[in-house]
C-alpha cells in the first residue's frame, strides 16, 4: 500500500540503494522522493530511538551516498541529493508509516466525504467528520486500513478511501 502515487523504476532502484546505505548508518529510510524534472532525489531518514534525524545523521548518509551517485552508470549525472528528517507533519504513505504513528493525531484527506461512506455508527457522526478533511487519533493499523477516533467516535477506514495522510501534532507555541 502506497497512498498517493506509484514509485517509478528509477525510484525503486534509488530506494534499494539508499536503504542499504542508511541502514549501515544505524538509521531507517522513512521515505524517498525523486523529482525527475529537477533531478532531485529527496531522502527522509529517521532514527528509531529519537523518531527524527539530526543534522549529523543526515550528513553521514549524504557522504555515504556520494560515492555511489558519482560512480553508478544508471544515476543521472545532474542528480541533486537532499537528506532530511521526515518532519513533524510527515506524510503517511505506507502501512509502516501508519504503524509508527499509532496513538498520535493524524490528518486525512479522503477520496469522498466521510458522511457518504458506509461506516458503522454513521448516524452518530460528529459534524467535524462530515467532509473530506478529517483529523483523529490513530488506533489499530492493518494491511487493509486503520481505526480512527475523534472525541468518543471510533470508526474504521480502508486505505483505498484515503487520498492523503499526515501526522498532525497539536503544537502550542508560547
Amino acid at each position: 500500500m502506497d497512498i498517493g502515487r506509484e514509485a517509478t523504476g528509477l525510484e525503486r532502484r534509488f530506494f534499494e540503494l539508499c536503504r542499504g546505505i542508511v541502514m549501515e548508518q544505524g538509521l531507517a529510510l522513512y521515505d524517498i522522493e525523486y523529482v525527475p524534472s529537477s533531478h532531485l532525489l529527496r531522502l527522509y531518514i529517521i532514527n528509531d530511538e529519537t523518531d527524527t534525524a539530526q543534522l549529523d545523521e543526515c550528513v553521514r548518509v549524504d557522504k555515504g551516498l556520494t560515492t555511489y551517485i558519482e560512480s553508478e552508470d544508471w544515476m543521472p549525472p545532474e542528480l541533486r541529493l537532499e537528506v532530511s528528517s521526515p518532519g513533524i507533519f510527515r506524510k503517511l504513505r505506507t502501512v509502516e508509516h501508519f504503524q509508527r504513528a499509532k496513538g498520535r493525531e493524524i490528518a486525512l484527506v479522503l477520496r469522498s466525504d466521510l458522511s457518504k461512506m458506509d461506516i458503522s455508527g454513521s448516524e452518530n457522526l460528529p459534524k467535524e467528520l462530515s467532509g473530506r478533511k478529517i483529523k483523529g487519533i490513530l488506533g489499530d493499523v492493518t494491511d487493509e486500513g486503520i481505526k480512527l477516533t475523534y472525541e468518543n467516535f471510533s470508526f474504521g477506514l480502508d486505505f483505498e478511501n484515503i487520498k492523503k495522510a499526515n501526522l498532525s501534532p497539536n503544537i502550542n507555541f508560547k
